[in-house]
């Protein structure tokens, strides 16, 4: 009886010994397998430099100062562009000679003309051919277009031109007769029963506002603005839009309208510049200097 209960304990240590050595294989047990170290790259983040996804104007120079180290001999050097999905364009191709672990350029790479998405890709090979890669993203956009100044008459003036359209640049007609309620980006909100500006403007097609304060908005003036990336991040960044907007006519702030018109959005930055409000006349207006 003993020589069996002896027989039992020996079977069960000897399937417990069997599913854990399982158990440690299926658990990826042995020795791991150590990473291969890579090429360190490192990018120069002072003034003047790209080092970042960014946004710039188009023929403008984009300034990439790179810094690579290892702890194995470096072999190769390559930076290529690649303009909106469309292809790799190689800058540099350039062997590392002698034996050493760092590594340094500056590129200066002139943006084209065009509108659209620059990808930078900076990769660096050692002498085991293990390699590492970084990239930088720049969008290329184009000037604002400064559209100059204009103005919209109160809805009491005798003109009727109390609305504008934005995208094409004139006064148009608020009238219940006209058909043009596509076109009106911006209508003018003042009472009929008092000759008061208000300084309040409406959208009677979709068109929504945002406004900054102090002749600012997302601390920027009006002439701070320079590309349409300027716009959309202080569009971003600043208060719920609505349809309906009080300007400050006397302070002259800034504001943003946001435009939609078929299959485009255009965001147009808008900057009160003088005003005429005499109670009970019918030629006030809001005079506004914009661009987009």
């Amino acid at each position: 009886m003993k020589k069996l209960i002896y027989s039992t304990l020996g079977l069960a240590v000897a399937a417990s010994m069997f599913l854990t050595s399982c158990k440690d294989d299926s658990n990826g047990g042995g020795t791991p397998t150590p990473e291969v170290p890579k090429p360190t790259i490192t990018f120069e983040t002072s003034s003047g430099y790209v080092f970042a996804a960014t946004s710039q104007l188009v023929n403008t120079n984009v300034k990439i100062g790179i810094a690579v180290t290892h702890t194995i001999n470096l072999k190769k050097l390559k930076i290529t562009r690649n303009y909106n999905g469309g292809g790799e364009v190689i800058l540099l191709d350039s062997t590392i000679s002698g034996n050493t672990k760092t590594a340094s350029k500056t590129l200066n790479n002139l943006l084209g003309a065009n509108k659209g998405t620059y990808t930078y890709t900076i990769s660096c090979t050692d002498n085991d051919a293990t390699t590492a890669t970084k990239t930088i993203v720049v969008t290329a956009q184009g000037p604002l277009l400064d559209r100059g100044i204009d103005s919209v008459f109160s809805i009491k003036s005798a003109t009727g031109l109390s609305a504008y359209d934005l995208l094409l640049g004139e006064k148009i007609t608020a009238s219940s007769s006209a058909t043009n309620q596509a076109q009106r980006d911006i209508v003018d909100g003042s009472s009929n029963t008092t000759g008061a500006l208000t300084g309040v403007w409406n959208s009677q097609n979709g068109t929504r506002y945002k406004i900054g304060s102090a002749q600012k908005i997302n601390g920027k003036t009006f002439n701070q603005f320079t590309t349409e990336q300027d716009i959309l991040d202080a569009w971003n960044a600043a208060s719920a839009e609505t349809s309906t907007v009080t300007v400050d006519i006397a302070n002259k702030n800034i504001l943003i309208a946001k435009v939609v018109r078929g299959a485009a959005t255009n965001y147009i930055l808008i900057s009160i510049t003088d005003f005429n409000d005499v109670t009970g006349s019918n030629n006030d207006f809001i005079e506004f200097q914009y661009k987009l």
